[in-house]
């Protein structure tokens, strides 16, 4: 008699492997030495202000990294990637890792990792301002790291101070400074936060845009603070101790934003994120806004991939049932054709780690992605891009949906409006969205979704 895992991971379809197949790694390392006010990320402090508080939550490194190591070949066992385009670690704060911790994850890959592969550090200043700081960031570059993405995300020592982030102003102009020496400026991303309080002006903010293009980097990603539930930032907007700006202004600094680094010779190919030229484009991002298969190792990691063999699944679920470990993991989803999966890895890096020791990963939850769920993902990602939702991608995720860009399009009348005063662009390569288009991204995204679910209502009632 089968098991219900079993029995629940039989009941996807799965799709031989032919040819290369490529994806990427996200690597998810779960510690800050502070807890920014506006962040929502999965992440644990090192170092709590509360004397005596016991912290179960911090695992050492070494044992940390070695259950990355562990999960990794796990989860590379069953997927399908056999060619790895681009690794991603990020956090909490990855530049806290030491640079031998980094480059066992990459030589973990080596046999798998493409010579041009992207491989990315997220970097807060604090880790590269101080004097030693070129000898880390080059021992850093010989562990297998050759893209920096900066968390700056302000100018301005008092914003940075509200925000409770650990860096000063001088600092990140340090830490530019000594990233930009170390991996040339193209290969240097920086991040920046607009909208961050009642007391930025427009001026301000574009005055901070000019002050970042002085160091010639490759790469902006500009993102508008959003507050999320459970956060200090959200206590303090509630209480009356923080007052966000206005919706109209925020609005304003983005198209603002637009003009500026346009100026600047950056190109928008998302709609937060600018290069100079596609070489300095991130191509680990890519990979998810085009739907592509990526294994998240990690605390609280995401993944989406799609299982190499019917056997393999088999053996694996097979791992958890003798070592009696089943019960805490979800295998929820409905009954479904398609192949592809979301994975979550297991939050608390303690429980996450001693899950990988017993059963060779951490994967909390497994959901099979119907073609409709991953149409829709696809959509909401795609849409964001210059490049948007290609025929290729659509047909592989859509599977036996049955629907088509132009289907999509004309089905309701809100939608055929949007293409006909030119914010939907149809063409043979896919589906996108003019330049006007994507300032409104989430409206036509959340149309066009609308309109795919009840056109797949309507394909199960005929």
């Amino acid at each position: 008699k089968m098991s219900k895992v079993t029995q629940l991971f039989r009941s996807a379809s799965f799709v031989p492997t032919s040819g290369l197949h490529t994806g990427s790694i996200y690597v998810h390392w779960p510690y800050c030495a502070k807890r920014c006010s506006y962040c929502s990320f999965n992440k644990y402090i090192l170092n709590p202000e509360r004397k005596g508080l016991k912290t179960p939550w911090i695992v050492p490194e070494k044992r940390l990294v070695n259950g990355l190591l562990m999960e990794l070949r796990s989860l590379l066992k069953i997927s399908r990637i056999e060619s790895v385009t681009s690794i991603y670690f990020g956090g909490g704060t990855p530049s806290l890792m030491s640079p031998e911790s980094i480059n066992s994850v990459v030589q973990e890959l080596s046999e798998n990792l493409l010579k041009n592969a992207e491989v990315t550090l997220e970097v807060n200043p604090e880790d590269i301002s101080n004097h030693k700081a070129l000898d880390k960031l080059k021992e850093f570059k010989d562990g297998g790291i050759n893209r920096i993405s900066l968390g700056v995300q302000a100018f301005n020592d008092q914003d940075l101070k509200e925000m409770n982030r650990a860096h000063s102003l001088k600092e990140s102009i340090q830490a530019i400074q000594n990233a930009c020496h170390v991996f040339r400026p193209e290969r240097v991303s920086l991040d920046l936060i607009f909208g961050r309080n009642d007391s930025q002006t427009l001026g301000s903010w574009l005055n901070e845009l000019e002050f970042a293009n002085t160091f010639g980097v490759g790469h902006l990603s500009l993102y508008e603070l959003t507050i999320d539930r459970g956060t200090p930032l959200w206590k303090d907007r509630s209480s009356g101790r923080y007052l966000s700006p206005s919706e109209d202004l925020v609005h304003k600094m983005y198209l603002e934003s637009l003009t500026k680094v346009r100026s600047f010779g950056f190109e928008r190919y998302e709609v937060s994120n600018f290069a100079l030229s596609e070489f300095t484009q991130s191509r680990h991002n890519s990979t998810y806004w085009e739907g592509g298969e990526y294994i998240g190792i990690g605390p609280g990691a995401h993944g989406r991939l799609v299982v190499r063999s019917q056997e393999d699944m088999d053996q694996y679920s097979a791992k958890d049932i003798l070592c009696n470990n089943t019960s805490h993991l979800d295998y929820s989803g409905r009954h479904t054709s398609h192949h592809r999966q979301e994975r979550v890895q297991t939050l608390e890096p303690h429980e996450w780690v001693r899950e990988v020791e017993l059963i060779g990963h951490g994967t909390r939850r497994v959901r099979p992605l119907s073609p409709l769920d991953s149409c829709i993902e696809l959509v909401g990602s795609g849409l964001r891009t210059l490049k948007g939702v290609n025929v290729h991608n659509w047909s592989i995720l859509s599977n036996d949906l049955g629907v088509s860009f132009k289907d999509l399009v004309l089905y309701s009348k809100e939608t055929q409006r949007l293409w006909k005063e030119d914010y939907i662009q149809l063409s043979q390569k896919g589906l996108s969205l003019s330049d006007k288009g994507m300032n409104i991204t989430d409206y036509i995204a959340a149309c066009l979704v609308s309109n795919l679910v009840r056109m797949e209502q309507e394909l199960h009632k005929s």
